[in-house]
């Protein structure tokens, strides 16, 4: 637990929906900046949690937190709807980061189309591979880091490169390119622990939806990331969350002294903290609650608000894009269990007229609720409950409003 002295004095700040936030107001995630460094000196990194939840906020951080003969490149390759962008994208920002020797710059120009370096050092173009090597641009682009491996080597140096987002991407090439060309993606992960030459590069894949959707799309292989580390960001921890809503309750002219009913309700999710104090905001005349029980109404009232509506939807939006034909039994389960937890055979007893394959597939279904951080398993009680006590509220009021 955070000491006082490691507490700023709250001051006012500015709401952030889905914008890139100030550095200086992120608070609570030091401990897991040195873990992640530390980790980083041994393997790569996989970084899985919900919508909204701040991870490229800490990727940003993580970024600043670097050590000096670390060359950290970051890449948000959401959009990315082939291998060719999934990779010029990639050399694109290696090409661009201060801190990459022109040694290592000079071995991805070779394999580049000649760009007008004036306007290319001003950012205004964009990297593109030669007509040669998009033929195959991810064999090129293995051939290129194998040589930027030797150079790293050789300066004493080591690079990280970050790909947010990346299930997104890979899952776009598969549909687009074919499985065959995500799973020679998919297989360069394995091959890259087995080669000398990319020992000086790292890792970090991050996903709004986790790598275990795709995987199993691909034939449910994923021993290509087995000795990858899979870390959560975690909510914040009360004395950081507590801050941070006495600071952005300053910050839209509010009192903050009843603040921690608003903090204490969001979960230590910074978001839903956010979108309560935005539904406060809006609404001039509301009191800050007094209560749990005031804060859990403020809540629900924020979640089923017309004008927030859109902002909280990607909170819960991945069941019907991920599941397939498994959303509907998803959906069903969650709906169960966010009235009560509840055992494994009692969901198969209650929906099994619903679904009548329910025991081939319950468990697997129940996993992947489990890996989407929906839901959490007691060992002890044998009980499946949401996660996260906010998303449970969020997720019954809008399924009852039909939102």
């Amino acid at each position: 637990m955070p000491t006082d002295k490691e507490i700023p004095l709250p001051r006012k700040m500015n709401l952030v929906f889905g914008g890139e936030v100030n550095l200086d107001d992120v608070v609570g995630r030091e401990a897991l900046i040195e873990q992640t460094l530390s980790d980083l000196r041994h393997t790569s990194i996989i970084i899985n949690e919900i919508r909204r939840f701040g991870k490229t906020t800490f990727l940003r951080l993580l970024e600043t937190r670097m050590p000096d003969d670390w060359v950290c490149i970051r890449a948000t390759v959401q959009d990315a709807r082939s291998t060719t962008e999934l990779i010029e994208w990639t050399l694109q920002n290696i090409l661009r980061h201060t801190g990459a020797k022109e040694k290592i710059k000079a071995i991805i120009s070779e394999v580049g189309q000649a760009p007008d370096n004036a306007k290319f050092n001003l950012g205004l173009l964009e990297f593109s591979l030669s007509a040669k090597h998009k033929k195959d641009a991810f064999a090129t682009f293995r051939s290129v880091l194998k040589r930027i491996g030797e150079q790293l080597k050789k300066d004493n140096k080591r690079m990280v490169i970050i790909w947010d987002e990346f299930p997104d991407a890979i899952r776009a090439i598969a549909e687009r390119e074919g499985e065959r060309a995500a799973e020679d993606i998919m297989k360069f992960f394995r091959a890259r622990r087995e080669n000398e030459d990319l020992s000086s590069v790292r890792w970090i894949l991050t996903g709004s939806i986790g790598l275990h959707h795709v995987m199993r799309r691909l034939s449910g292989r994923s021993n290509s990331i087995n000795d990858m580390i899979t870390i959560g960001l975690k909510p914040l921890e009360p004395p950081y969350i507590q801050w941070m809503s006495k600071c952005l309750l300053l910050g839209i002219g509010r009192d903050a002294q009843e603040s921690d009913y608003l903090a204490n309700m969001s979960g230590g999710i910074p978001f839903v903290l956010e979108m309560m104090i935005k539904y406060i905001r809006d609404n001039k005349d509301l009191a800050l609650p007094l209560t749990a029980n005031e804060a859990e109404t403020l809540l629900i009232e924020s979640a089923s608000d017309v004008n927030l509506g859109r902002n909280w939807a990607p909170l819960l939006e991945r069941v019907d894009s991920y599941y397939g034909d498994m959303a509907g039994l998803a959906e069903s389960i969650l709906d169960m269990v966010a009235k009560t937890p509840m055992e494994q055979p009692v969901i198969c007893e209650a929906l099994k007229n619903d679904f009548p394959e329910i025991e081939r597939s319950v468990d697997k279904v129940l996993n992947l609720l489990f890996e989407d951080h929906y839901l959490q398993y007691g060992i002890s009680s044998k009980l499946y409950s949401w996660k996260y006590e906010p998303l449970r509220i969020i997720w019954k009021s809008r399924r009852r409003k039909g939102v």
